[in-house]
């Protein structure tokens, strides 16, 4: 069981690296928010697994996080035109 779910998160992780790329930022979201709510389903008995991910889940989160400010700050500025 733990492994699948390892293999699941692995799988949106690579995928969230994928939209990161390519910009497509709404998709790494969705996907970083399926990966949380996996990652919370590890029991704290595999440490291992949960530090790993954790740290691969910290990485995605800043990238997405400055991204999200930067488009935030632009649109305050008025930089980018708003749908």
């Amino acid at each position: 069981m733990i492994s699948a779910l390892v293999q699941d998160i692995n799988k949106l992780m690579n995928s969230m690296a994928l939209s990161i790329k390519s910009n497509d930022m709404a998709s790494a979201v969705y996907n970083y928010n399926k990966c949380v709510g996996l990652y919370n389903q590890i029991p704290q008995g595999f440490l291992r697994h949960k530090n790993y991910i954790g740290m691969r889940l910290l990485e995605i989160y800043k990238s997405v996080s400055i991204y999200t400010e930067i488009s935030n700050l632009q649109k305050q500025l008025g930089l980018i035109q708003l749908p």
